[in-house]
């Protein structure tokens, strides 16, 4: 059984703030580790991208130990969904770690960072925080407030 917060339509506003955020706060921010070693001449390794991949979860853990609003309103089936997507990237992410120095660790990681960004962008999408707000519908308020609209007695 699928809720509304699951299929609601999400708008280009939203769809770019979240990628916005998504390049300014993990990308730049959190990807420091990732791009840094980069700039001093040093190569990409697993090791970098599976931490990386790492530290951007616990935030998502976080939002499912302590139950945020939207966390409430997905099925048990849209939740199982998530935190199986995030075990994978764990797993994935763990197993770019032991294996840093030999075969297949530089694509265990990179499945493992793609993915956590994907789960990001999804799980940004269902709490609806970078939703743009609507201007208030009252008398007093809306695109275009005036001061004749205005009835507070210490406002004229």
């Amino acid at each position: 059984m699928s809720t509304y917060q699951e299929n609601r339509q999400v708008s280009a506003a939203e769809r770019e703030t979240i990628l916005v955020y998504g390049l300014l706060v993990l990308l730049i921010g959190g990807g420091i580790g990732v791009y840094f070693p980069l700039l001093i001449d040093k190569s990409l390794s697993a090791d970098s991208l599976a931490t990386y991949a790492l530290a951007a979860l616990a935030p998502l853990w976080t939002d499912i130990l302590l139950p945020e609003k939207y966390w409430k309103t997905l099925s048990v089936r849209g939740r199982m969904r998530i935190g199986a997507a995030c075990g994978f990237a764990a797993l994935l992410s763990f197993a770019a770690l032991v294996r840093n120095g030999k075969s297949f660790d530089m694509t265990f990681a990179i499945l493992g960072t793609l993915l956590v960004l994907l789960i990001f962008y999804h799980v940004s999408v269902l709490s609806a925080r970078f939703e743009p707000a609507s201007p208030p519908s009252t008398e007093d308020g809306g695109p275009n407030p005036t001061a004749e609209k205005l009835g507070g007695g210490g406002l004229k």
